[in-house]
């Protein structure tokens, strides 16, 4: 193997590790299970809302609807920009310059997408009362994201 061929492999398996290490972090700081989104926290607060009175939840529906689909769109470019990365990683010849340049639109994709995030969330829980974000946040907390839920 070549030795550009060596470096695109292992800046690939770089990426990879960082971007999955940082999605586990932020996974765990927001799921409310000790140690550390998630990089989208909004993401479980729709289960977390699950505690609620059935007809508070009916009247955040809406809410949370809308804030979700302003979501959605961000998720699915995120996808394709990581999809995007491993392809300029893998790429012969290899183009640096091409990679540098999908990164930092992949970061800024990813900040965007998380200040939506973050808009939404604060918008859902400037809708609860006192009582009700408490409920949510301990939800959050005992409950964790699903693939961390004992079986």
């Amino acid at each position: 193997m070549t030795k550009t061929r060596w470096l695109a492999v292992l800046l690939a398996v770089s990426l990879a590790v960082n971007l999955g290490l940082a999605g586990f972090a932020a996974g765990r700081m927001f799921s409310g299970v000790q140690g550390g989104p998630l990089h989208d926290p909004a993401r479980g607060l729709a289960r977390s809302l699950r505690g609620l009175p059935d007809e508070r939840r009916e009247a955040l529906r809406p809410l949370l609807r809308s804030e979700m689909r302003r979501i959605g769109p961000s998720v699915r470019q995120l996808r394709g920009a990581q999809r995007d990365l491993v392809e300029l990683a893998s790429a012969e010849p290899f183009d640096r310059q091409a990679l540098e340049a999908a990164l930092e639109r992949f970061r800024n994709e990813l900040l965007a997408s998380q200040e939506r995030s973050h808009r939404a969330l604060v918008e859902v829980m400037a809708a609860l009362t006192e009582a009700e974000r408490r409920q949510v946040l301990e939800s959050m907390r005992r409950r964790g994201p699903p693939h961390h839920r004992p079986r």
